[in-house]
């Protein structure tokens, strides 16, 4: 569903929240938190599926189409004794 946001142990909001899994319940249980997205197609999709009540916020972060390579790279670990 995404990730919860908690502050002192009370819930705040969701991190990218799955619009799919939108239900009547699940709506219930949103109301009142704050619900973060990355791009303008899921603010807008969430909009449409949660109503006008409910609080949206738009970090605009950019969304390379070729992923970087780690700064670290791994290898299995050998054997330990």
């Amino acid at each position: 569903m995404g990730v919860p946001l908690f502050v002192h142990d009370m819930p705040q909001g969701v991190i990218s929240p799955v619009v799919s899994r939108m239900s009547a319940e699940v709506l219930e249980r949103l109301r009142g938190l704050t619900l973060f997205v990355a791009t303008e197609a899921e603010r807008r999709a969430l909009a449409r599926a949660c109503g006008s009540k409910q609080r949206i916020v738009l970090f605009e972060v950019e969304i390379p189409d070729q992923p970087r390579p780690p700064g670290v790279t791994y290898r299995r670990a050998g054997r330990v004794r």
